[in-house]
């Protein structure tokens, strides 16, 4: 199974300058551990999309970070928070 970590992430998606990957995922509204994951949304409020936008977040760099969870999810089916941040980030 391939391991993915934060720099794979990092050189993904293209974040505004001084954005950590953490920083982004706490805008986006992801949830953190498989019990919170198996319950959060995959809708993004409107909420999550100011924050995101007012921040200097572009779609490319949310369609990006899809696409990277969707691999992660792919790779390991059993990782319900890439499954739900992929989700999550495709309806933003």
């Amino acid at each position: 199974m391939k391991r993915f970590n934060k720099f794979d992430f990092a050189r993904t998606a293209t974040l505004p300058d001084g954005m950590t990957a953490a920083q982004f995922g706490q805008l986006a509204g992801f949830s953190k551990g498989p019990a919170a994951s198996s319950l959060a949304s995959t809708e993004a409020s409107a909420e999550v999309i100011a924050a995101l936008q007012s921040s200097g977040v572009t779609e490319q760099a949310i369609s990006a970070a899809q696409q990277f969870y969707e691999q992660v999810a792919n790779a390991n089916p059993q990782n319900l928070s890439a499954i739900q941040r992929s989700a999550l980030l495709a309806n933003i």
